[in-house]
């Protein structure tokens, strides 16, 4: 049997990463970022573990005591999770979301963002203490009532990290959120390119927010007018204008038409235009597109980030919020893990290789070091009597 050489590993001389490498950097970020006062047996390490654990396996706080043996008890976690506040939770996500990561991104050029939305559906009751934050909207996963979060997306390349979590209030406007997640941009010291809007935020207000700061940015537009209908329909990528609500304040936008074929697709042969709204940029209708396109990729990172959201009944903003928070980290560390370890061999702009280091390795990981933490039941008493 050929012996292994000094300092070699059944793998090679490749270095290799297990369930501390990832369970540990989200440990610490809670840990420095979101201090828990506590009392008696259990400290704010087994707190923020118990909620990295649950998250690892979409499981709640009930539902957590029967998979590991030395865990906190429902009624601890629950009643150190209820000290912590909103205001201050606010105040330091963005920097919890982005520790290890700011030097990995280049401050030499311009970077994509990008503002979006995304719902997490709530079942119970609305009462005095989360009014604020319950939001209605249309009917999803058997609910119209959903705690909703407004997100800051960084996008290079391959990566797409979230930078800010922010949960909607009642009353609040969009307008405002998006002066937040810029004051974050400019925070952290980075240079816009191009600032990506879902159609959502389509409204007047918010266009001439965005040229008084001179902010380069792209919109899906919304196919709601009839002028609108005339304009997307064609047979050539273009350039052209359109004015919203000409006939009272009306306020001139740059529209780029992008036109693609159905090549036979779903049983059609036909031009399909798609707008978008786009403000200081020098670029051809498909550039538009395809950067825009990018802002897609989110779609993927909410999936993703679903797969690592506690499951809870609480009523309670701030302790939903901070659940939110963390698999938002989980998302991001597994994001810095992939960039940090998992590059492509190539020449040119550094990608990752995609099927190196899945998301479901990565969940799996995070739960294996919380068994070794807390310790795995490996075993329960039946009903039947021994003997």
């Amino acid at each position: 049997m050929r012996s292994k050489a000094k300092g070699q590993t059944p793998y090679g001389n490749h270095k290799c990463i297990g369930p501390n490498e990832c369970f540990s950097p989200a440990l610490k970020s809670l840990e420095r970022f979101i201090p828990i006062k506590t009392q008696g047996k259990w400290d704010q390490k087994q707190i923020h573990s118990c909620s990295l654990g649950m998250a690892a396996e979409r499981l709640s706080i009930h539902s957590v005591q029967d998979m590991v043996e030395n865990v906190p008890t429902e009624t601890p976690i629950r009643n150190h999770l209820s000290k912590l506040r909103i205001d201050d939770l606010l105040d330091i996500n963005h920097l919890l979301l982005t520790n290890k990561l700011l030097d990995e991104i280049p401050r030499n050029k311009p970077i994509r963002f990008a503002i979006d939305e995304t719902d997490d559906p709530y079942y119970g009751e609305i009462t005095e203490e989360n009014k604020e934050y319950v939001v209605g909207s249309n009917v999803k996963k058997s609910t119209t009532s959903f705690y909703r979060y407004h997100t800051l997306y960084l996008i290079l390349g391959d990566w797409k990290l979230t930078l800010y979590v922010m949960p909607v209030k009642k009353g609040s406007s969009k307008l405002d959120h998006i002066k937040q997640m810029l004051d974050i941009i400019e925070e952290f010291g980075f240079n816009i390119e191009v600032l990506l809007l879902d159609r959502g935020y389509y409204s007047k207000r918010v266009f001439r927010y965005l040229r008084s700061k001179e902010i380069p940015h792209i919109m899906l537009v919304k196919e709601h007018s009839a002028e609108m209908l005339r304009l997307l329909r064609g047979r050539r990528s273009r350039l052209t204008k359109y004015t919203m609500t000409p006939d009272t304040d009306p306020l001139k936008l740059d529209l780029a038409i992008n036109v693609t074929y159905s090549m036979g697709r779903y049983g059609k042969n036909e031009a399909i235009n798609t707008g978008y709204f786009y403000y200081k940029l020098d670029w051809k209708p498909n550039k538009i597109a395809s950067v825009y396109r990018k802002r897609f990729g989110i779609e993927a990172s909410y999936r993703m980030r679903n797969f690592v959201r506690v499951k809870t009944t609480s009523k309670s903003p701030t302790i939903r919020y901070y659940f939110a928070l963390v698999s938002m980290l989980l998302k991001n560390v597994w994001v810095l893990l992939r960039w940090r370890f998992f590059p492509e061999v190539r020449r040119g702009p550094r990608r990752v290789d995609e099927d190196a280091f899945r998301f479901d390795r990565f969940r799996m990981f995070v739960w294996k070091a919380f068994e070794r933490l807390f310790g795995v039941i490996k075993k329960i008493p039946t009903h039947i009597p021994a003997g």
